[in-house]
């Protein structure tokens, strides 16, 4: 299945990838193939750039998604912050792993069927996993394209997995899964995710 870095959620700071990255954004408003408007909106909501070259996500379950290349297999770096001032904690993440959103239907893969090694750790441990036409989660279907086919935003959601971002504490009704959790397959704790360290900056 074709991979693709497709939504930030999160506001990266102004920054160059480090040696063997490629920035795919790079806090400009245009003139680079990683400025603002290389995005697109998916869904409702939207972004704003920020002065710092932050982005800031308001209203609407919709992502942005980068358009002018899909990805396979990468490893992703995103620097976020999470700047909320009111009670709560901020809850986003980044889509991976999603057909073009605004593709034909026709085009959405039909099925999946990879092999995954298995790492030490909160990891799932080595083995084959392949689409379940019987599966409760659409995602885990044979096809991606029956449930809510208008919706862009679901199409993502749907069809990719979300790398979490989200640096609450444990417990109560708050969202378990933390930054850096693959949602539902790899997820991590505050203590695994680190984000208790950085709990002081909250807000900043």
């Amino acid at each position: 299945m074709a991979a693709a870095a497709v939504a930030l959620i999160a506001a990266p700071a102004v920054a160059l990838a480090e040696d063997g990255y490629t920035t795919i954004f790079d806090g400009s408003a245009t003139g680079t193939n990683a400025s603002f408007d290389k995005w697109a909106q998916s869904g409702p909501g939207g972004f704003t750039l920020q002065p710092d070259g932050s982005i800031r996500s308001f209203g609407g379950l919709g992502m942005r998604w980068y358009t002018l290349k899909q990805y396979g297999d990468v490893s992703l770096k995103v620097d976020y912050r999470d700047s909320r001032t009111a009670p709560g904690y901020s809850n986003g993440g980044v889509m991976v792993r999603s057909p073009d959103p605004i593709a034909p239907l026709s085009t959405f893969p039909t099925t999946w069927s990879y092999d995954w090694a298995g790492l030490p750790g909160p990891w799932p441990a080595a083995k084959h996993y392949e689409s379940n036409p019987a599966a409760a989660r659409s995602g885990d279907r044979t096809a991606c394209t029956n449930v809510r086919p208008t919706a862009l935003e679901w199409r993502v959601i749907e069809c990719g997995e979300e790398i979490q971002v989200n640096d609450s504490p444990d417990g109560g009704t708050i969202d378990p899964k933390k930054t850096g959790s693959v949602y539902n397959f790899a997820d991590l704790d505050a203590v695994q995710s680190n984000a208790v360290e950085r709990y002081p900056t909250l807000g900043v």
